[in-house]
C-alpha cells in the first residue's frame, strides 16, 4: 500500500513555517475587513483568498513535511468543507451570520497558528541540494517560462481581437483569431516537449506551463462574453441569490433547496467577501475548477506511481479530454472536485492488501522481474495510524457534504469505492458501507420527492440508458452535428488509449492498483443500469471515469523502462489529436452557450419586480429568467412557458387575441409578461424551430393588440405585459 511522504516526517520545512507565518498575520486584518466591509475588488480577492486558505491549514498542520503546493491545495479543501458544515448547518436553522462565524474562524485559527509552537526540520536548509545554475538546468527553465510568456500575450491579443456579436453555428471556432490558435498550440507543445524530455521539466515549470494552457482552453469564452456562459447556469445564480438575501432554504420551491451544499458555500464566501452578486465572480468557476480538479488528478497520479511523467501525463490528458462542459458554476462541478478529493486520499492512505483469496490471484498473475519500481508504491510500510483516522474522518465528511449538495455524484462514488472496500483494496472495510449510509439517510426523507417529481429510476435498459436521445436531437445544425461527432472520437480515443495502457500496466505485473483504477473507470457505467439522468447519464459515466482513464493513457506511454523516439511520437500525436478535437467539440456550440449581456439585464429587471405567482412567457426558450432571489415567486408554469409551442402549429392564426388566449391558458396570473429577445429570435431560426418571420409577426401582433402593453425595451430585448 501507498506511504505518503507526509506519514514520515513530523517536523515541517522552513518553507512551510513562512507561509503558515504569513497566514497567520493575515487573520487579523481580514477579520478586521469583514466587519469594516470597505468594499472592491481587492478587499474581495484577499479575504476570499485568506479564508480559503487559512482554516484549512490550520486544521491540517500536522501534516508538516507535506510540499508547500500540496499542502495549500489540502488546505483550500479543507476550508471548502468548513464553509460547507457552518454554511448548511445555518441554513437548515435559519441563523444565517456569515460574518460573525468568518470573524471567529479566522481570529482562532490565526492565533492558534502563532500560539502553538512548531518544530522545523533542524538543519533542513543545509541538507538541501545546491540550487543548479547549469547551462542545460537554465535551458530547461527559462526558456520554458519565456515561450510561454509570449504565448500568454498572443493569447490576450488574440482574444482582444474576437468577435462575438455575430456567433454563428460554428460557435468560436471561426470567431478565434489565427494567433489564438497560434498561442494554444505553443503552449501545448511546451507540455508535450515538459513530459516527453528526456530531462523532464521541473515541477514549478510544468505546473505553470499546464495551468496556462487550462486557463487558456477553459477561460477563454467567458473572459470574452459580457455575462456568464451557459444560460442553464442562471437558476443556480438565483438559489444562491435567494440564501444570501433569506438565510434560509425552503424544500417546497425544488430540489435545489433540498440539496443546498453548494449555494450555502457560494453564499457564504460570497457574504464575508462582500461580493453578494454570483453574477459577478460565476463566470471565474469554469478556471477554478479545471484547475483544482487538474491538480488532484495529478496527486492520484503521484500517490500510484513514482515516476513523475505518469502523473504530469495523466492531468494533462484529463484537461484535454474533459469536453463534458461540466465546470461551469454547479453543483455538479463543485461535487465532482471533493469526489477527486475524496479518491486522493484513498489512494494516499487507504490502499491495503486485498483478501486472502483475491491476493492469492493476485501471486499467480505477477511476475516479480517485470515489476517496475518506478510505477507501484505497493508493498510499501502502511501509514500511521493518526494520519489514517484523519484520512478516514476526511472521506466521510467529504460525502456527507457531496450528499447535501448533489444527487448523483454520491452513488457514482459508492459504486466506485463500496467494492473495493468489500475485496479489502481499501481499508477499513466498513467504509464503503458507512459511505452507502450517509448518501441513504439523506436520501430518505427527499425520496418521495424525488419519485414524485423526477422518478427514482429511468427504465433498466442498459442500451436504452445509454443510447437516449435528447427531444431535440432532430433540430441539430450540420455544425452541432459534426462537433458531436469530434466528442465521440475524443471520448473513444481516450477509453481506446486507456485499455492499451491498463493492459500494459497490468501485464508489467502491477496488478493490484491496475484492477483498482480500471474498476473506477469502469463502476460509474453501472449507473446506466437504472437511470439515464434526463439524457445526461452517459456524459456523467465519461466525466467520473475520465480521471482514470488519463491514468490508463499515462500509462500506456510511461509505464515501460525505455524511452523511445517511436513512443515520443506515438505520445506527441495522441496528445494533438485530443486537443484539436476538444477545441472543437468545446467551442463549437457556443451559439446555444452564449448568453447576452441584455438578456441578463432583462431578466433582471423582471426579478426586481416581479409578484407572487406572476407568469413569463419567453419567445423561444434559453432566456436567463430565473436570476435573482425572487425567483420562487415566478408562477410554476414558467419554467416551461414559451410562444413555440403555441407557433409552431402551422394551421395558428396568428392574432393579439389569440396570444392572449394562449397565455391566458398557462396560469391564472396577477401578472403575464410575454418577452422576445434578438437571441432568442436568432436561436430559433439557426434551429429551424419556427418559420423564418413567425415570432416577428407574433411580436407584431402583440405590440398592436390594446390587451398588451410594452413595459421594457432596450432594442435587443423587449417585453410586454398582459394586462
Amino acid at each position: 500500500m501507498r506511504v505518503p511522504p507526509i506519514a514520515q516526517n513530523r517536523r515541517m520545512t522552513p518553507t512551510a513555517r513562512a507561509v503558515e507565518k504569513m497566514l497567520a498575520r493575515c487573520g487579523l486584518p481580514a477579520a478586521a475587513l469583514v466587519i469594516v466591509n470597505p468594499g472592491g475588488p481587492v478587499f474581495t480577492i484577499f479575504v476570499a483568498a485568506v479564508w480559503l486558505v487559512l482554516p484549512g491549514w490550520a486544521c491540517t498542520r500536522w501534516l508538516r513535511a507535506v510540499p508547500v503546493a500540496a499542502r495549500i491545495l489540502i488546505a483550500v479543501l479543507a476550508s471548502t468543507a468548513i464553509t460547507a458544515l457552518l454554511s448548511l448547518v445555518m441554513v437548515w436553522t435559519r441563523f444565517w451570520y456569515p460574518q460573525a462565524a468568518a470573524i471567529v474562524v479566522l481570529l482562532a485559527a490565526s492565533a492558534f497558528l502563532l500560539i502553538t509552537p512548531t518544530t522545523t526540520a533542524a538543519g533542513a536548509a543545509g541538507r538541501r541540494a545546491p540550487p543548479d545554475f547549469s547551462r542545460d538546468r537554465r535551458i530547461v527553465t527559462l526558456l520554458p517560462l519565456s515561450v510561454c510568456g509570449v504565448a500568454v500575450i498572443l493569447w490576450v491579443v488574440g482574444l482582444k481581437f474576437t468577435n462575438v456579436s455575430d456567433i454563428g453555428p460554428w460557435g468560436l471556432l471561426p470567431a478565434f483569431p489565427p494567433i489564438w490558435y497560434l498561442a494554444v498550440a505553443t503552449v501545448l507543445g511546451l507540455c508535450v516537449w515538459g513530459v516527453a524530455a528526456r530531462r523532464i521539466f521541473p515541477a514549478p515549470v510544468m505546473a505553470g506551463v499546464l495551468a496556462v494552457l487550462i486557463a487558456m482552453l477553459y477561460s477563454s469564452a467567458n473572459i470574452i462574453e459580457a455575462a456568464p456562459r451557459l444560460p442553464w447556469t442562471y437558476k443556480h445564480i438565483a438559489v444562491t441569490s435567494y440564501i444570501d438575501a433569506f438565510g434560509q432554504v425552503d424544500p417546497s420551491i425544488d430540489i435545489y433547496n433540498r440539496w443546498p451544499g453548494f449555494f450555502s458555500v457560494s453564499a457564504f464566501i460570497g457574504r464575508i467577501a462582500n461580493d453578494r452578486a454570483p453574477i459577478a465572480y460565476a463566470t471565474w468557476a469554469e478556471l477554478l475548477f479545471p484547475l483544482i480538479d487538474a491538480a488532484l488528478v495529478f496527486g492520484i497520479g503521484r500517490v500510484i506511481s513514482k515516476n513523475a511523467r505518469i502523473a504530469w501525463t495523466a492531468a494533462l490528458v484529463f484537461s484535454l479530454c474533459n469536453w463534458v462542459n461540466q465546470n461551469y458554476y454547479s453543483p455538479q462541478a463543485f461535487a465532482f472536485t471533493l469526489y477527486l478529493a475524496m479518491c486522493f486520499g484513498v489512494m494516499a492512505v487507504l490502499r491495503s492488501t486485498p483478501i486472502r483469496w483475491v491476493a492469492a490471484v493476485e501471486k499467480r498473475i505477477i511476475r516479480p522481474d517485470a515489476l517496475d519500481p518506478k510505477s507501484t508504491h505497493e508493498g510499501e510500510k502502511g501509514p500511521q495510524r493518526q494520519l489514517r483516522i484523519a484520512t478516514i474522518v476526511a472521506v466521510l465528511i467529504l460525502q456527507a457534504i457531496i450528499v447535501a449538495s448533489h444527487q448523483l455524484t454520491p452513488y457514482l462514488a459508492i459504486l466506485g469505492l463500496l467494492p473495493l472496500t468489500i475485496v479489502g483494496y481499501i481499508r477499513p472495510r466498513w467504509l464503503g458501507p458507512a459511505l452507502l449510509g450517509i448518501a441513504l439517510l439523506y436520501l430518505l426523507p427527499n425520496l418521495g420527492y424525488i419519485q414524485s417529481v423526477y422518478g427514482i429510476f429511468s427504465g433498466f435498459d442498459l442500451f436504452a440508458n445509454a443510447s437516449y436521445t435528447p427531444p431535440n436531437a432532430a433540430q441539430a445544425t450540420d455544425a452541432a452535428q459534426f462537433g458531436s461527432r469530434a466528442a465521440t472520437i475524443l471520448s473513444a480515443l481516450t477509453v481506446v488509449l486507456a485499455v492499451g495502457g491498463w493492459l500494459r500496466n497490468f501485464l508489467r505485473g502491477n496488478v493490484g492498483t491496475t484492477i483498482v483504477v480500471g474498476w473506477l473507470a469502469a463502476a460509474p457505467s453501472l449507473a446506466l443500469l437504472g437511470q439515464s439522468y434526463g439524457g445526461e447519464g452517459r456524459l456523467r459515466v465519461f466525466l467520473f471515469g475520465l480521471p482514470w482513464y488519463a491514468i490508463g493513457v499515462a500509462w500506456l506511454f510511461w509505464s515501460g523502462r525505455v524511452r523511445t523516439r517511436r513512443l515520443i511520437a506515438g505520445f506527441s500525436a495522441a496528445l494533438v489529436a485530443m486537443a484539436v478535437l476538444f477545441t472543437i467539440t468545446y467551442f463549437q456550440p457556443e451559439a446555444d452557450h452564449l448568453v447576452s449581456r441584455q438578456d441578463t439585464r432583462a431578466a433582471e429587471w423582471l426579478d426586481a419586480r416581479v409578484e407572487r405567482d406572476d407568469l413569463a412567457v419567453e419567445a423561444v426558450a434559453d432566456f436567463p429568467l430565473f436570476i435573482g432571489s425572487h425567483y420562487s415567486l415566478f408562477d410554476s408554469a414558467s419554467k416551461t412557458a414559451s410562444l413555440v409551442t403555441f407557433l409552431e402549429d402551422g394551421s395558428t392564426t396568428i392574432s393579439g387575441p389569440s396570444i392572449e388566449r394562449y397565455v391566458r391558458s398557462l396560469a391564472t396570473a396577477p401578472h403575464s409578461y410575454v418577452i422576445f429577445s434578438d437571441s432568442q429570435t436568432t436561436y430559433a431560426s439557426e434551429h429551424k424551430m419556427l418559420k423564418d418571420g413567425v415570432l416577428a409577426k407574433a411580436e407584431e401582433a402583440i405590440r398592436g393588440d390594446s390587451q398588451f402593453r410594452e413595459v421594457y425595451d432596450t432594442g435587443a430585448v423587449r417585453i410586454y405585459e398582459l394586462r
